[in-house]
């Protein structure tokens, strides 16, 4: 009866069994495969915009400190100005810069005033060679401010006070004659490249990353690998270099001169005009997208296979009719996650609609721990003793806060959710 039975629906069909089950595989597998291609698609996407964002942020938090260590430098060269006195003796220039050098808010290697030939007249400290060691005379930034005779900052020199002469960046301010306007002096100051505010990030990269510094015309004053090797090389004309001169931020995998491919963001200082680059290999950041992509679409593929091979060879056990199972299986693929098959027998056919359903079941668990783990991520963020908020880039209003943001600003959740970032910084 049963072989009769398969020999009529053969007949009635036009089709075999074994095809009709290949067709119920590849209706069942084409749609779990589709949504893991999509699902890794857009995983590989969204890891990339991720680290890409992450990358980016760096560079902000970098430019951002090091714009606000020139800013501070600066005033505090401006207010030096107007308490050094190029016609004093050095030894009461020296008190001045030894107070202020001490109670300086930020780490400064030395405080120094030298006159319009490069000697010394004033320092908070002073090499064991003595005032004739730090003539300066000979050196381009100091140059730099009498010709140009206004606030120089950026060069990258070797100490000639500090001891072990580690790398320094200077800063320098003329004191021009208010009747002539020529440079009388200079008076500067000079932070070790490792204590700048923007060197912090480096902490937080992986093995490899490199943060450079480029003034506006492309010539390197900093890169933290290899810096010797680096310093002073110009980009000038470079189209890369052109196009970051007139785009202030951005981000984007780049082969690095050294070989290295790299995911490369970049962020415009708003006081000199530089361009701070952070670049972090990108076997830790896009090619692990890539990968996760890869795994993905590898699983889903996996799914197809197996599920075309055990249709293939189990085509000769099937005996009853699948018209039940393709009707679950087309529901299922449309959305209907209740959808059960209903067959119940203790042959074949039975496994095979336990295993149907057990599918189904997975299917839906899967997508429940998706949501479950969306759900404990929102934990951690409400959970994060740190004040923590979010806030679009079109409209500057914030979009989300976790209590501790609410308890440090002050606000009401209802309050804050809206609440323009302006509000928060002081005018």
């Amino acid at each position: 009866a049963r072989m009769s039975r398969i020999q009529r629906l053969r007949r009635s069909s036009g089709h075999s069994i074994r095809s009709r089950l290949l067709w119920l595989a590849l209706i069942v597998a084409v749609p779990l495969t589709t949504l893991a291609a999509l699902r890794a698609w857009e995983r590989s996407r969204s890891e990339t915009e991720r680290v890409t964002e992450q990358a980016h942020q760096l560079a902000v938090m970098a430019a951002r400190g090091l714009d606000a260590q020139v800013t501070g430098t600066r005033t505090l060269l401006v207010g030096l100005s107007l308490l050094l006195d190029p016609q004093k003796a050095p030894t009461s220039n020296d008190a001045i810069l030894r107070r202020l050098f001490g109670g300086a808010p930020a780490r400064y290697a030395t405080l120094w005033i030298n006159d319009s030939s490069g000697r010394n007249i004033g320092a908070a400290q002073l090499p064991p060679g003595g005032r004739d060691a730090v003539n300066l005379a000979d050196r381009q930034y100091f140059q730099d401010a009498i010709r140009l005779r206004r606030f120089s900052a950026g060069r990258v020199v070797h100490s000639r006070t500090l001891p072990g002469n580690p790398a320094v960046m200077v800063f320098a301010l003329p004191l021009l004659d208010p009747t002539t306007g020529v440079a009388r002096a200079v008076v500067g100051a000079s932070i070790q490249v490792d204590s700048l505010e923007g060197m912090q990030v480096l902490r937080t990269l992986p093995p490899g990353s490199v943060l450079t510094i480029l003034d506006s015309s492309g010539v390197v004053l900093w890169r933290s690998v290899d810096a010797s090797r680096w310093i002073g090389r110009s980009y000038a004309g470079s189209p890369g270099v052109e196009h970051n001169n007139r785009v202030p931020e951005g981000a984007g995998p780049v082969r690095s001169d050294d070989g290295t491919q790299r995911l490369v963001s970049w962020r415009r200082m708003n006081s000199t005009g530089w361009n701070v680059y952070v670049g972090i290999p990108l076997q830790y950041t896009l090619d692990v997208a890539q990968s996760q992509f890869l795994l993905d679409l590898g699983s889903g593929g996996l799914v197809t296979i197996v599920v075309l091979v055990f249709a293939y060879v189990g085509t000769r056990r099937i005996v009853a009719p699948i018209e039940s199972l393709t009707v679950d299986a087309v529901s299922i693929a449309e959305g209907d996650e209740s959808r059960r098959s209903m067959i119940r027998s203790p042959d074949e056919i039975g496994d095979l609609a336990s295993a149907f359903n057990q599918m189904a079941d997975t299917a839906v668990e899967r997508r429940r721990a998706l949501v479950e783990s969306e759900s404990r991520y929102r934990v951690l963020f409400n959970a994060n003793p740190l004040p923590v908020f979010a806030w679009s880039a079109a409209s500057a209003r914030i979009t989300d806060a976790n209590d501790a943001a609410l308890a440090a600003f002050g606000y009401a959740r209802s309050e804050f959710i809206g609440l323009p970032m302006t509000d928060l910084v002081d005018p």
